[in-house]
């Protein structure tokens, strides 16, 4: 028979050996043997915890307790036990009894700063972590964990010799890595994020949250592909990983997957069932193309009830939420809603309530009113914030705003979050007072914009990008005003004026916008003259020669299926027509396009082949000489061309459009009517089809409009007043 020192011994080799239920008898059995004996209650509770029965493990390190109650590393032992078992408050007492009996115990006092850390008391985490590398300073987990929770605390150069004390202990330590990657990635240093990341990797290739930091890189630098492949890792390494499912349904959703999409939401508040972040994801989440005009109205309408659901829940859900995560999930913009062609202010009112809901308790100083100050004889500080500051729609829109500005009058401050610059975001540069580029923090670009003490804040486009967007609903400035890069309203009770163009919006918008909408002459901006290539045959760009062409050249997600009529219409009264169009950059958009699409040509009789062109993406250059080489462009309802109509007059291009209600359908007719050619803004969809067929059907009408464009249009590109407009407004707001 064994004696109870021999028992011991066993369960010891048996648990060594892998062994584990063996050992837990021989531990069981010492116990029966030696009731009053602390070590083998310890070891039978070591044993149980990592066989994962921890009620069992929780009875044995009670009982060790009871017999041994001043021992640090049982009370180590029992908050270990209370933290696998979700049991946090219950971890932090064992972990400060250890370190009150023993304060120089660097274990207890890491332990003790993880489990703060996920309670988000990142300033106690932080002082737990010191204790432990000062009683133990080649405790590299300790340094990483301290640098981690540094950077959560916004102090990245103390965070980064932290991380490099752990590496120069232990140059293998992935952990380490990944960290020193994930704030080099926040910084927007994505190439030494990538090899630091990748380094991580390498070293550990199970890493889940390595894997998971290189998705959000390459989602940040728009290669869904890679993003997708790297977060889908990180979810098989990890499955009950929210953070990553989150990313993954965002990334999937804007690929066109959005069932994918849902199904990762699902999992995430499964594995979270406090996420809201994935509640949101379930509730808000709209497609990039639908299957018909009904799947529109069915899917606003679970919108609607999913955005009340929130609106419902967001009083107990914010009480139980840390702040970080409170500001992470708040950072949302409702882009795809604008695409439904319908009056959006209430459900953006709404929305921006629930967002402020979220965040006013964890950014109450940035809600806290500001008093504008007279000039006295002053420039007037202009602040803009974007991440579109390069060349794109909203950067070709927006930069004369900056670079026109009287400096004498202006001193202009630009906050751009967009790293990789170019012609563009140089000009603006050179033109502004002070020019700042940087990858912040939610609340540190937050205190970077209150620090300059601006007069007037400018967010060119509002809903196009989260971060901006939700910044949006903070007072930074005496005088808010948003641009309509996007044009709808903000909703937010911040966001004082809505600066729009007088050509576009209808009689009566102002109704349309929480705003106080001002109208600037023209289209609102000095929008510079596209630089038109020389023109190329059909052939060379892979189009018929002999074809009447008829440019559609809208973003798929654009594209209301009540568009679909008129194109299949077009078609179907000239045998001659086709459609040239530019495929989505994701195979699963464009082929839900197609679709749709096709089973308008089937209830029509017709066959698809040859009558619609899919380019792929050129570059704006080749962009042009498509525009060169085609007959007509096709406007689409409820969201009109901005950028590719000015790029059509430019060319010489008849854009034919008939304006919707809002002022984002409405883009095109403005810049026609100040062309001085209205024949081709129409008001029925039969007047569309009929003025699109007699544009391409006849040369001699389309070469007298060509003309007629052509010699107005210094009264659309490069014109002055609506700068001149936007200064006076501006001034006029601010007493002398």
């Amino acid at each position: 028979m064994s004696t109870p020192a021999t028992l011991l011994q066993e369960g010891l080799a048996l648990q060594g050996a892998g062994r584990l239920a063996e050992a837990i008898a021989r531990f069981e059995q010492h116990t029966l043997n030696r009731p009053n004996d602390a070590l083998g209650w310890q070891h039978l509770a070591l044993a149980t915890l990592q066989g994962g029965d921890l009620a069992r493990a929780w009875r044995a390190v009670a009982r060790a307790l009871d017999l041994r109650a001043n021992d640090p590393q049982l009370h180590l032992l029992a908050g270990n036990i209370r933290q696998d078992q979700g049991d946090l408050e219950g971890a932090v007492k064992q972990f400060e009894k250890a370190v009150r009996l023993e304060p120089k115990f660097a274990h207890a006092h890491n332990n003790l700063g993880i489990v703060l850390q996920l309670l988000g008391r990142p300033e106690q985490a932080g002082a737990a972590f010191r204790a432990a590398v000062e009683s133990k300073p080649d405790y590299m987990r300790a340094w990483n964990n301290l640098g981690s929770t540094l950077l959560t605390l916004e102090q990245p150069q103390e965070a980064v010799e932290c991380l490099k004390r752990a590496l120069a202990i232990d140059p293998n330590y992935a952990h380490a890595h990944l960290n020193l990657g994930l704030h080099e990635l926040a910084t927007g240093r994505h190439e030494q994020a990538e090899a630091t990341l990748q380094r991580a990797v390498q070293l550990e290739p199970r890493l889940s949250d390595a894997h998971f930091g290189l998705g959000r890189l390459y989602r940040e630098r728009f290669d869904l592909d890679r993003a997708e492949q790297s977060l889908r890792q990180a979810v098989q390494l990890n499955p009950r990983a929210a953070d990553a499912l989150l990313a993954l349904a965002e990334t999937v959703a804007e690929k066109g997957q959005r069932a994918l999409s849902l199904e990762c939401y699902r999992q995430a508040l499964a594995a979270r069932p406090k996420s809201v972040r994935a509640r949101m994801g379930l509730a808000l989440s709209l497609p990039q193309v639908y299957a018909s005009a009904r799947e529109v109205e069915q899917l606003r309408g679970q919108y609607e009830e999913g955005l009340a659901a929130l609106e419902q829940g967001i009083g107990a859900w914010v009480r139980e939420m840390p702040p970080g995560e409170r500001i992470t999930t708040a950072q949302w913009n409702n882009f795809y809603l604008a695409y439904q062609g319908r009056d959006d202010r209430r459900l953006q009112e709404r929305f921006a309530g629930f967002q402020r809901a979220l965040l006013e308790g964890v950014a109450a100083p940035f809600y806290q009113p500001i008093g504008k100050r007279p000039l006295g004889g002053r420039r007037l500080r202009v602040g803009f914030v974007s991440s579109f500051f390069y060349h794109c729609t909203a950067g070709n829109y927006f930069k004369s705003w900056v670079t026109k500005l009287d400096p004498s009058r202006f001193e202009t401050h630009v906050f751009s979050l967009h790293l990789n610059p170019d012609a563009v975001t140089r000009e603006i540069r050179e033109a502004a007072t002070v020019f700042r580029q940087g990858a912040w923090s939610f609340l540190g670009l937050a205190q970077e914009v209150k620090s300059a003490d601006l007069d007037v804040l400018i967010y060119p486009e509002l809903g196009m990008h989260a971060r901006v967007y939700t910044l949006a609903s903070l007072r930074l400035a005496p005088l808010q005003c948003a641009g309509w890069g996007h044009p709808v309203t903000s909703g937010h009770a911040n966001i004082d004026a809505a600066l729009s163009s007088e050509a576009m919006e209808p009689a009566g918008a102002e109704a349309h916008y929480r705003e106080r909408l001002v109208r600037l002459p023209g289209i609102g901006t000095s929008y510079p003259r596209p630089a038109v290539p020389g023109p190329v045959p059909r052939a060379v760009l892979g189009l018929p020669e002999d074809a009447i062409l008829y440019l559609f050249p809208q973003s798929l997600f654009k594209v209301h299926p009540d568009n679909d009529e008129l194109l299949v219409e077009i078609l179907a009264r000239e045998p001659r027509a086709v459609m040239v169009m530019f495929q989505s950059r994701y195979p699963a958009i464009t082929n839900q396009f197609v679709d749709r699409l096709s089973r308008r040509f089937a209830e029509r009789g017709l066959a698809t082949s040859g009558r619609i062109k899919l380019l792929p993406n050129v570059p704006h250059e080749d962009y042009l000489r498509v525009n060169l080489a085609c007959d007509a462009m096709l406007d689409s309802l409820y969201w009109s061309g901005g950028n590719t109509s000015l790029d059509a007059i430019a060319c010489g291009l008849p854009v034919i459009t008939r304006p919707g209600e809002f002022m984002r359908g409405r883009q095109s007719a403005g810049m026609l009517s100040i062309l001085g050619v209205p024949e081709l803004v129409v008001e029925t969809n039969e007047a569309y089809v009929e003025t699109a067929l007699r544009v391409g059907r006849d040369r001699a009408w389309r070469d007298g409009l060509r003309t007629r464009m052509a010699e107005a249009g210094h009264r659309l590109f490069d014109e002055e007043e609506p700068v001149r407009a936007l200064a006076e407004f501006l001034l006029g707001e601010f007493p002398e």
